[in-house]
């Protein structure tokens, strides 16, 4: 049972970066999802779980999100979002039996080594663009997948980025976008240098997801690197304070949250992209502006941008652009939009539980977290796997599960 249910962390965390193809509208993790918990509700019926107190208040601020991210879809007319805080639940639920049962390593590890696949297909998607046909690889995935959202519509997979001048291709992996794929290759790759995932180190591991991330030009992606590598060069990570050891990580991630917001109100909107990018963050003062229900339990996972065109003066003072029926580029901003005020709780508690931990390697992984959600709209349920995993394991009273053999 228990080699059984290694296999399917591994498995679906293998596949958790792979939005294209998909079966029958279906994302491959999504099935993956579905096997385990159905197998764990079987587990669970025969021996139980054992929570501790810390772990029952994380399932009770995540439940609580969950529910209100549910009523905020309905109230906001997106009801997909329904389905994506499914997602996030089953995600929960997943993570915390990997955890319980001492197999969250597993669950980490098949999401590296689907980095590591995802870029080398990237690295061969970016060769046969420049030397061979100018149409991303993954192009010929499209046929195979009979999805309805993209036949039919304009090239969703060819990303270009002008660099001084010169037209660069956006390699997206197994994604529409490298906002979808390449921050959580980034991602990975730091939680695989700073050894969270236990597993044997190889140069060819560095060497190809690194070049996947510069070759990919996504600029969050590649900033968060240099941000990762200038705090790996800090010599100590602990303030000098009298009786009490201030970690500075934690005062990076605070300087983060405070350096994004201050930019985010003094850049002006003219309605260019990057200034939108820039702006979202700082938009969550407008948030008491909202209607009741939707300031108390926010706009579902699918449908932030109704804030957006109805709170927010700067965007709509422009007229052209549109987020209704989507979401803002920005999962730093999405997540205090997803679940309202009342939803907000699971986040702080989260951000705090992490950062109590005094555990460096954990807040390292999670000050690149916040500055690769700054840019990107990300909640995929690999996100999901890696913040519940480094919450699990902050929680001091963490036993693992041995009822399974």
């Amino acid at each position: 049972m228990r080699k059984i249910l290694s296999t399917l962390y591994f498995l679906t965390a293998l596949v958790s970066i792979v939005l294209y193809p998909r079966i029958h509208g279906l994302q491959l993790v999504q099935y993956g999802l579905l096997s385990i918990i159905m197998m764990i509700f079987g587990i669970l019926s025969l021996h139980g779980l054992k929570l501790s107190r810390d772990e029952l208040t994380l399932a009770f601020f995540t439940f609580i999100f969950g529910a209100c991210s549910m009523i905020g879809a309905v109230f906001s007319g997106g009801a997909s979002g329904i389905l994506t805080a499914i997602v996030f639940l089953i995600s929960f639920i997943i993570t915390l039996t990997s955890v319980k049962y001492g197999l969250n390593n597993q669950l980490l590890k098949g999401f590296f080594f689907c980095a590591v696949f995802s870029s080398l297909y990237i690295i061969i998607d970016a060769v046969q663009f420049y030397l061979i046909t100018r149409e991303p690889l993954i192009w010929i995935l499209i046929p195979i997948t009979r999805d309805p959202e993209i036949i039919g519509r304009p090239h969703p997979f060819l990303n270009l980025i002008g660099v001084f001048g010169l037209p660069l291709y956006r390699p997206c992996g197994f994604s529409p976008d490298p906002g979808c794929s390449v921050t959580a290759i980034t991602l990975a790759y730091v939680l695989y240098k700073e050894n969270i995932i236990k597993m044997r180190k190889r140069r060819i591991y560095d060497i190809v997801v690194f070049s996947a991330i510069i070759v990919s030009v996504s600029k969050t992606s590649i900033f968060s690197l240099l941000m990762y590598f200038i705090i790996k060069k800090i010599p100590n990570y602990y303030l000098p304070q009298k009786g009490k050891k201030i970690n500075f990580l934690v005062l990076i991630g605070i300087l983060e949250f405070l350096a994004l917001f201050a930019i985010g109100l003094v850049t002006p909107y003219t309605g260019e992209g990057n200034e939108r990018h820039l702006k979202y963050f700082a938009s969550l003062i407008y948030a008491p502006t909202a209607n009741p229900i939707n300031f108390l339990f926010g706009y579902g996972f699918t449908n932030t941008g109704i804030f957006f065109d109805r709170y927010v003066p700067w965007i709509s003072s422009i007229g052209e652009f549109k987020l209704v029926g989507h979401v803002c580029e920005s999962t730093l901003t999405n997540i205090f939009l997803y679940g309202g005020f009342l939803g907000s709780f699971f986040w702080i508690y989260l951000f705090y539980v992490i950062y109590k931990s005094n555990n460096p390697k954990y807040l390292i992984v999670l000050d690149i977290i916040i500055f690769l959600s700054f840019g990107y709209t990300i909640n995929g349920a690999w996100l999901f796997f890696v913040l519940f995993s480094l919450c699990l394991k902050s929680l001091t009273t963490y036993k693992e599960y041995t009822l399974l053999r």
